[in-house]
């Protein structure tokens, strides 16, 4: 797998390329290809790539470490505890100067409360963490998107039911604070509470100074 960034200096877009190439000891007689992948998470000079290499197996996951004399691209083993990760609910939170980092996602569990999935590249290795649930009023929180605010502080946004912050640096047991937001605008409240389509990308449009902002 190689992956390339072709960085341009705006109004021009940057953007990469993501191709495929049999192994040199490969028996295959599929010719080299180029696959769809996603950035589904990026933080400093981390990226977080997914493809499918193939139909009927579940995502492939990747980091791409920028450097300036030496990138790198790392495969994500698949974690085994049975539950797909779709990828866009990971956060990424370097570990020191070293290249290390954890990838982070933040699931339901039967219950009310959450089970964090953590990944570290020093250990190679998926571990879990349980979670309680701050706010079982508001019902489970799906993250649409996932910030790393600092080091080990990680703040999920449901633009449904609110946010979670969680530091992952505090001593277990971990806990987890809600941060509700506002009420939609009021066009909006019926269509965000039917949980039509949309809302995910934004919930309201403001109109500001003549600019229209995306909440």
């Amino acid at each position: 797998v190689e992956v390339t960034f072709w960085i341009a200096d705006p109004p021009a877009v940057s953007f990469y390329t993501f191709h495929c190439s049999n192994a040199p000891n490969s028996d295959s007689k599929d010719v080299d290809r180029s696959v769809h992948s996603e950035v589904v998470g990026a933080h400093g000079r981390f990226v977080l790539l997914r493809t499918l290499l193939h139909e009927y197996r579940p995502y492939e996951y990747f980091i791409y470490k920028g450097h300036p004399k030496s990138p790198s691209l790392e495969s994500i083993p698949h974690a085994p505890f049975g539950h797909k990760l779709d990828g866009e609910e990971f956060g990424i939170v370097p570990r020191g100067d070293d290249g290390h980092y954890f990838l982070v996602a933040l699931r339901g569990v039967l219950n009310k409360d959450y089970r964090l999935y953590l990944y570290s590249s020093e250990d190679t290795a998926w571990m879990t963490a349980e979670l309680p649930n701050p706010c079982p009023e508001v019902g489970k929180i799906r993250a649409h998107k996932v910030f790393t605010l600092g080091d080990g502080l990680m703040l999920f946004v449901s633009l449904l039911q609110g946010m979670l912050i969680c530091d992952l640096s505090q001593e277990p047991p971990l806990r987890a604070q809600h941060i509700p937001l506002p009420d939609p605008l009021p066009g909006n409240r019926e269509k965000v509470k039917k949980y039509l389509p949309g809302f995910i990308l934004f919930r309201d449009l403001t109109c500001v100074d003549g600019l229209v902002r995306f909440i």
